[in-house]
């Protein structure tokens, strides 16, 4: 006779044979050489980090670009900095070599990882970095974690030892929470499973084929051709492409919070402690690696006075930020109240129209707001004399 508690137990016992061959059967095949060999997976490229001038898509391929174009002039920053500047014209206005290193939603904790593992470790030594940012921007690190995961995972961000300094309470919390436990288990599986391998490798064979079918017809070179398209169906572009003047009324959904995103608590006062945020870091890589930092605060869409406890705040905060940057040597500017930047020249939330019309004027503005200080960084390098050979 068979005891109800036995058929219990072997119940579970054929349950969890169930769960663990359907786990171990793709496990294997992930691990093993089986799946790769089958699909070519090897050949597979990581997922695109970060979308910059000349079509960065990794750390490495920056880091190449960088190389190849040896500016005198990197440009760092988000859409903030990708809808202002178009770097032909910039370099026409300066004569100078400008580089936009930018990815659309990012902030100053990505910023820095772009200038250490992107700038400084491509060996190119530009004379002069400015940083495009709003507000309290440089001391908000948590402001778009949620957002940036993969481009921290992709770059190693967590394995710099700034990042503990900055953010390790942080991560802590994050990791303690319900959606921390969630999002390890699913990190968890997805090392565990396949599917990770499945959807690059579908997702590449899906670009490459519509890349082939539009190459019919077309002259331009594929390199050319991929950058045009990397631009045209980025999201920058995109949204100007759908842009309304009702949209021009509209915060801009990509600067924003999304729902259940958490951006931590938004500084009120400036604090310079290099366990708060990461600008002392971004100094100091500049003071160490003997470029100039620049930080230049772009001016908001013209919006109607708000008196939150924030705002009133903001001028007491600018104050201290430009006297802490200028008295560590870096270089600040600021358009925000600059009244030549019009209201038209927005096309959505705190974006310019990319459309020349209204684009080159700006440029014109910023130009004349920073002039006088990349001038006076980049002419006396430009001037130097080559030293010469030493005698035999």
């Amino acid at each position: 006779m068979i005891f109800p508690d036995r058929l219990r137990t072997k119940a579970i016992a054929q349950l969890c044979c169930v769960v663990i061959a359907a786990l171990a059967f793709p496990a294997f095949l992930c691990r093993s050489s089986v799946l790769e060999s089958a699909l070519r997976l090897r050949a597979v490229k990581p997922k695109r980090v970060l979308l910059a001038s000349g079509g960065v898509n990794d750390a490495e391929s920056g880091r190449a670009l960088l190389r190849k174009e040896q500016p005198d002039w990197v440009l760092v920053g988000n859409s903030m900095l990708n809808s202002r500047i178009e770097t032909d014209y910039l370099k026409k206005l300066s004569g100078h070599t400008p580089f936009k290193l930018t990815a659309s939603g990012t902030k100053s904790a990505m910023w820095f990882l772009f200038l250490k593992l992107v700038v400084i470790e491509s060996g190119v030594k530009p004379k002069c970095v400015t940083v495009f940012f709003r507000d309290r921007d440089l001391t908000w690190p948590e402001n778009r974690m949620d957002r940036n995961e993969e481009m921290i995972v992709r770059m190693e961000g967590r394995a710099q030892p700034e990042w503990k300094v900055v953010m390790g309470r942080y991560d802590a919390a994050a990791n303690m929470s319900f959606a921390g436990v969630v999002k390890n288990v699913g990190a968890g599986l997805g090392e565990l499973l396949p599917g990770e391998k499945l959807r690059n490798w579908g997702r590449g064979k899906m670009q490459k084929t519509a890349f082939n079918l539009t190459s019919v017809g077309n002259s331009m070179p594929d390199e050319d051709r991929r950058e045009e398209l990397n631009d045209r169906l980025s999201l920058d572009h995109q949204r100007q492409d759908l842009a309304s003047k009702k949209a021009g009324n509209e915060e801009n959904e990509a600067e924003d919070a999304l729902p259940g995103e958490s951006n931590g608590i938004e500084p009120i006062e400036f604090d310079p402690s290099p366990t708060e945020s990461f600008l002392p870091h971004m100094v100091a890589l500049a003071q160490q690696h003997g470029f100039k930092l620049h930080f230049h605060r772009v001016k908001r869409r013209p919006d109607p006075p708000v008196s939150t406890p924030a705002e009133l705040a903001l001028p007491a905060y600018i104050k201290a930020l430009q006297a802490y940057v200028e008295s560590q040597g870096c270089l600040f500017s600021d358009e925000s109240q600059d009244e030549a930047i019009t209201y038209d020249m927005y096309v959505d939330g705190d974006h310019i129209n990319r459309d020349p019309k209204y684009q080159q004027p700006y440029m014109d503005t910023f130009w004349r707001h920073v002039q006088s200080l990349v001038d006076t960084v980049i002419l006396p390098a430009k001037s130097a004399p080559t030293p010469s050979a030493s005698p035999r």
